[in-house]
């Protein structure tokens, strides 16, 4: 999509250079990241939002900004780790831990009104849901993290050591990195290392899925 074409992001120096630049030959190489998908079948939230049709410029506006107060990206940063369901936060519009609000340096956003929350699960129920506002539309389940997702995850399981491991944000060692804090209930769901490159939901009583 060009970027004339996206009316509800901030009009900044940036932005409208892109603009120009779309008539231009000239192109921009940088290093900034990427938007990151954290599972198989992972989805964007903006262009879940853009392909429903349904909002006018002025609510993709307030759903990006909304989408940057949470600090989220994907469909699987707001879903349960199955998939399956919208995490309360989520439908609440509350600011929780995810995979991309501990990837990338977010910008400072104003707080939401009630008619901003509102707006939010709804967008959520038209673009993701199906039959009630909590149940994802089978067509969009996510249930495989990729490898890129791990140093973000709260919970997982090593194989290797037979372990269950926590992630507590709160401790960090001297190189910067989460110090993982083992524990011991095996009746929690957990993510099984199965491959190098993906992870999979677990749990004693259910096993793989």
């Amino acid at each position: 999509m060009p970027h004339s074409a996206i009316t509800w992001t901030t009009h900044t120096w940036l932005k409208n250079t892109l603009i120009r630049f779309e008539d231009s030959t000239m192109s921009i190489s940088h290093t900034l990241p990427q938007l990151t998908l954290w599972k198989d079948n992972d989805v964007f939230l903006i262009e879940r939002f853009i392909k429903a049709k349904q909002f006018s410029s002025s609510q993709m506006t307030i759903l990006n900004e909304i989408r940057m107060y949470l600090k989220v990206s994907t469909l699987s940063d707001i879903t349960t780790s199955d998939g399956t369901r919208f995490l309360t936060w989520a439908l609440r519009a509350e600011p929780h831990h995810s995979c991309s609000s501990q990837r990338y340096k977010w910008p400072a956003t104003a707080t939401l009104s009630r008619k901003h929350k509102e707006l939010w699960r709804s967008a959520l129920r038209m673009a993701f849901a199906r039959q009630t506002v909590n149940l994802i539309d089978l067509t969009l389940v996510t249930n495989v993290w990729l490898s890129i997702a791990q140093p973000f995850l709260k919970w997982w399981y090593s194989r290797l050591t037979q372990s269950l491991y926590m992630s507590k944000l709160q401790m960090v060692g001297k190189n910067g990195k989460k110090t993982p804090h083992k524990v011991e209930d095996q009746d929690k769901q957990i993510l099984v290392l199965s491959q190098p490159q993906h992870s999979y939901l677990h749990s004693k009583k259910h096993g793989h899925r």
